[in-house]
């Protein structure tokens, strides 16, 4: 990956770095299945890694054997209810086998490296609460097909998705304003890309290391084709791409049809086909 060098540089830093995460490394308490941070005054909780005073990326920790997790919404410990607000650096860090996580709605902040290497996540639902999606949040989760950013996120941080070789689609939503360089790199399967944002913010070289069909506002498909780096990709006004509805994938089938995550096909597929620029779907 062309932006592995750095991306080593940044967790070697991070090791020697003291952060609330590390210096609260003896408070952590089990609570059922998983491991959390509580702070007192807030009454606030983060799901951390392990019950370590010392701590190695490399190395399996206490969830290596989960193949799902669902994180609540509150805990209680000492009679003492905590809402569950963050996942700290590296929890889920390197566990293959884990398969898909229910986050909740409560959790504003997912932090650096926290699902790196998750190779066998295939399914994530991020909460709304969520604002920034942090360095190498989901990087080589290399099952993850699809991803929704939800509305209220700003900021895609460096490599956020790195490595997630067979990531098809995107949404991006209105609220966001930044995406550091890498959060895409390395994302060959990435054929489409839904973007909510009306006006274009500046993008920069690196984000993406391909450019396929980007779907943006009515009406702000010539503000893209003029931006920068956004003009690379092939832009669709979603004025044009309406949702129609076929009842039988036996109706008529046009001559350019493309799945979403932009392949083409000779025929409708069940699920939803882009045909001729507009969506359509077939029951």
């Amino acid at each position: 990956m062309k932006y592995f060098n750095i991306r080593i540089v940044m967790v070697m830093l991070s090791l020697f770095m003291v952060s609330p995460t590390f210096a609260d490394i003896l408070q952590k308490i089990k609570i059922g299945d998983l491991y959390y941070n509580l702070d007192k005054d807030t009454k606030e909780a983060s799901v951390t890694c392990q019950d370590k005073t010392v701590f190695d990326p490399w190395t399996p920790n206490v969830y290596y054997e989960l193949t799902s997790v669902t994180i609540p919404e509150n805990v209680t410990y000492k009679n003492k209810t905590y809402k569950v607000t963050a996942i700290a650096e590296y929890t889920f860090c390197g566990e293959g086998k884990l398969t898909s996580i229910v986050i909740p709605k409560t959790v504003k902040s997912i932090h650096n490296y926290a699902f790196w290497g998750c190779t066998n996540l295939s399914s994530i639902t991020l909460p709304k609460e969520l604002t920034v999606i942090a360095t190498s949040a989901f990087e080589d989760c290399q099952s993850l097909t699809e991803i929704i950013i939800p509305e209220g996120v700003t900021t895609i941080s460096f490599a956020a998705f790195g490595g997630c070789t067979k990531l098809a689609s995107i949404t991006l939503p209105s609220t966001l304003q930044f995406i550091e360089t890498s959060a895409f790199a390395d994302c060959p399967a990435l054929k489409s890309i839904k973007i909510n944002a009306t006006k274009p913010f500046p993008l920069y070289r690196g984000t993406f290391e391909q450019y396929g069909n980007l779907y943006v506002p009515a009406g702000c498909k010539e503000a893209y084709e003029n931006a920068g780096y956004w003009k690379k990709f092939n832009i669709f006004d979603s004025s044009v791409t309406g949702i129609s509805t076929i009842s039988s994938p036996d109706a008529q089938q046009p001559s350019t049809i493309f799945t979403i995550g932009g392949t083409r096909v000779s025929s409708l597929q069940k699920g939803v086909n882009i045909v001729n620029g507009k969506k359509v779907v077939v029951k």
